[in-house]
């Protein structure tokens, strides 16, 4: 397998595994990721299903990437944009009939579960260079511009998020905090131990 062929499955793994992430962190009702946070607000005002919201307000960040961070567009990009959220739904109808109960104990570990897939899934996009999310490159775009390094910019954008939210009246639970403060730190890390050792094994 070459370097290409690499770099497109990790860009379609990854936002497959970032709607099977999302998925578990909502069904563990302790709080979604900071972005999920902000579109469960929008959602208390616009009543439409999960996955319309989702295209909708990444169509509207699209057009800020179109006219600042082109350079971060690619399949990824449009694939997150327009079918993430419907997987997000598909994979929720899934998880939530394993059980008939969710007890304390299976909210942590869907939440456990949500929080590492999701963070994988970003390195793994992220390192494919194939296009992010019209949100995630909004820390990237950052970072570049030498603001501050990546997970410090996204912390930032997530709390910005998270404020939103809480004034949409959206849930503000233990998984949003803890998503809002460690996700950038730890998408950071799977990049640098997993993400691009895997990718340098198939470049020239």
């Amino acid at each position: 397998m070459n370097e290409k062929k690499m770099r497109i499955i990790m860009a379609i793994a990854g936002v497959v595994i970032c709607a099977l992430g999302i998925a578990f962190c909502k069904c563990a009702l302790l709080g979604t990721d900071p972005f999920q946070c902000f579109l469960a607000g929008i959602d208390n005002i616009i009543p439409l299903s999960f996955g319309t919201v989702h295209i909708i307000i990444n169509v509207l960040l699209l057009i800020l990437m179109l006219a600042v961070g082109r350079k971060y567009m690619g399949v990824a990009t449009f694939v997150n944009i327009f079918l993430l959220g419907y997987m997000v739904e598909f994979f929720m109808y899934g998880i939530n009939s394993m059980f008939d109960e969710v007890t304390l104990l299976l909210q942590i570990v869907y939440l456990a579960i949500g929080i590492l897939v999701l963070c994988l899934s970003l390195a793994l996009y992220f390192t494919a260079d194939l296009g992010v999310s019209a949100y995630d490159f909004i820390a990237l775009l950052l970072e570049e511009k030498g603001v501050a390094k990546f997970k410090y910019c996204r912390i930032a954008t997530d709390l910005i998020c998270v404020v939103a939210g809480f004034f949409l009246n959206a849930v503000i639970g233990v998984g949003t905090l803890i998503t809002a403060f460690f996700m950038g730190p730890l998408v950071a890390y799977l990049r640098s131990t997993i993400a691009e050792p895997l990718l340098a094994k198939y470049q020239d």
